[in-house]
């Protein structure tokens, strides 16, 4: 199987309330395949955490996998509705809520899916929330620097991406991604390049060109709908980089 090894206390995470084996590693496969954020791993990552919902329906885990799913679809264009699948995806983080009340991560999650709706105080409270849960969790202080960079405070994410890529040394790429992002929000270029030039050594992508060989369905119009940024002139700088770049 196609799964990257976790340290002992996510491997416990991702085993609480659950004591189906085959439901626990069809959850762990398919966290690692919408971390990827490509279009066929998601499609899989999708179907394997409603696989392990019907193997067992009380496993929040399971729940916050097909969660995380829906939200990498909404990014990748897989939806044809954006806004029902958002619904969707913050249905599905109030039932994992409700079957574990202390899952930092569907905390997190559902933070995460409040700022793409906009929702940016129900976001900050739930994670805030999922900080209090779990402090020393990078999955959740990864989440935070993401509302972060979102709601332009781009110092404070660098720091909350920094402080998770020491909780976890081996992060997802995503990561990174976003690390690179943060320091191009606040005009730390260099430093940007740099980053970016890191995760391309560890996951070699196609070039801004390319991006419909990638990914057929892409369109700038439609992830400019989507994208949560609150500050509408930050916003607008960054499309208008991708428009010079090529992409439509």
């Amino acid at each position: 199987m196609q799964i990257r090894l976790t340290d002992g206390e996510q491997a416990r995470a991702y085993s609480k309330g659950t004591k189906n084996l085959d439901a626990y590693m069809k959850v762990m496969e398919a966290s690692w395949l919408s971390q990827q954020t490509t279009i066929q791993g998601n499609i899989r990552a999708r179907q394997l955490a409603e696989e392990a919902i019907s193997l067992d329906p009380k496993y929040a885990f399971a729940y916050r996998a097909l969660a995380f799913a829906t939200i990498v679809d909404i990014w990748l264009g897989l939806t044809k509705d954006p806004q029902e699948s958002l619904k969707k995806c913050i249905e599905l983080y109030h039932r994992a809520i409700a079957l574990d009340e202390s899952f930092a991560l569907a905390h997190a999650g559902l933070g995460y899916a409040l700022m793409m709706a906009r929702k940016y105080d129900e976001a900050y409270a739930k994670m805030e929330r999922a900080l209090e849960l779990e402090p020393d969790s990078a999955d959740v202080i990864n989440s935070y620097a993401n509302l972060l960079i979102y709601t332009g405070r781009g110092e404070e994410a660098i720091s909350f991406f920094k402080n998770a890529i020491r909780f976890n040394p081996k992060p997802p790429n995503v990561y990174l991604r976003h690390l690179a992002v943060a320091l191009r929000d606040t005009r730390r270029y260099e430093e940007a390049i740099a980053q970016l030039k890191k995760c391309i050594e560890r996951e070699p992508r196609e070039a801004a060109g390319e991006v419909l060989k990638i990914n057929p369905k892409f369109s700038l119009e439609s992830l400019e709908k989507i994208h949560p940024y609150k500050d509408i002139p930050e916003k607008k700088r960054y499309f208008d980089a991708l428009r010079k770049v090529g992409l439509k």
